[in-house]
C-alpha cells in the first residue's frame, strides 16, 4: 500500500501548539510517563570547520504512538546567518507502526521547551507573580516570555544578557511585547531590578565555559530578601 505523509511546517506546528494548552498537556505527559532512551548522537566530520553532529532522539508510550526527533547540529551555520540545530519530528502509527506525519522539529522544540519551563514556574513560583526576568538573548527568549505569560499574570519582563546590547534589541523584540495579547499590558526592560519569577533562554549550542571577562550573574531576590523561583529551560 502506498505511503502517504503530511508535512507540517514551523507556522503549522506553532499554531496548534497554544501555550496555556500545551502547558497542561505536558503536565498530563509528565504524570503518565513514557520510554525515552539515551539520545543516539554521532559525529559528522568536517575538514573545514568544527565537526557536525547528527542526533536521533526516540520516544514512545506502551500501546501509544512512537516518536523520533532527528536533528543536525552544524557549528558553522552561525557564520553562514543558518541556525546551527536543524530538526524533523516523525511520528508512527500506535498498532501498524507506519509514520503518519513529520513535523518541523525546531518549531516543536522552542514550544515545548518553553511550556516544560511555565510548567515549573506554576509549581516554584508564586501564583501572583508580575515581574519575570529571562537570563539570555537567546531564541528561547520570546518563548519563553510568551509561555510564562499564559500561567503567570506577568506585567513586566525584563532580559538579563552578557552582551547589554543583545539585550536591548531582545528587549525591543516584537513578538516579546505583543506576542501575548490576552495577558496583562506589560513593558520589557534591561533586567536591573528585583524578580519574582526568572528562566534562562541560552541557546543549547552556546558555550558553557565563562571567560574571565564574563560577568557572573547576582541571584535575583524578592522583597523582605527570599530567593526568587528559578527555572532553567535550556
Amino acid at each position: 500500500q502506498q505511503m502517504s505523509l503530511s508535512f507540517a511546517d514551523y507556522q503549522t506546528v506553532e499554531a496548534a501548539l497554544p501555550p496555556a494548552a500545551l502547558v497542561e498537556a505536558l503536565r498530563g505527559g509528565f504524570k503518565r510517563g513514557c520510554e525515552m532512551p539515551p539520545r543516539h548522537r554521532h559525529i559528522w566530520g568536517r575538514t573545514t570547520e568544527a565537526d557536525a553532529a547528527l542526533v536521533m532522539m526516540p520516544a514512545w508510550q506502551t500501546d501509544g504512538v512512537a516518536g523520533v526527533k532527528l536533528a543536525s547540529i552544524v557549528p558553522g551555520n552561525a557564520q553562514r546567518g543558518t541556525p546551527p540545530v536543524q530538526s524533523i519530528y516523525v511520528l508512527f502509527d500506535a498498532t501498524t507502526g507506519r509514520p503518519t506525519k513529520i513535523m518541523d522539529g525546531r518549531a516543536i522544540t522552542l514550544n515545548r521547551t518553553a511550556a516544560a519551563s511555565a510548567l515549573a514556574s506554576t509549581y516554584l513560583s508564586r501564583p501572583d507573580a508580575k515581574n519575570l526576568v529571562v537570563m539570555g538573548t537567546g531564541s528561547m527568549a520570546p518563548y519563553l516570555v510568551r509561555a510564562h505569560c499564559a500561567v503567570r499574570p506577568i506585567a513586566q519582563v525584563a532580559i538579563w544578557g552578557r552582551d547589554p546590547e543583545k539585550a536591548r534589541r531582545t528587549a525591543a523584540s516584537p513578538r516579546i511585547n505583543t506576542w501575548c495579547p490576552d495577558s496583562p499590558p506589560r513593558r520589557s526592560c534591561i533586567a536591573t531590578r528585583p524578580a519574582t519569577a526568572a528562566c534562562s533562554a541560552r541557546d543549547a549550542t552556546a558555550r558553557r565555559t565563562r571567560s574571565s571577562r564574563t560577568p557572573t550573574p547576582t541571584p535575583t531576590t524578592t522583597s523582605r530578601r527570599r530567593r526568587s523561583r528559578v527555572t532553567r529551560a535550556r
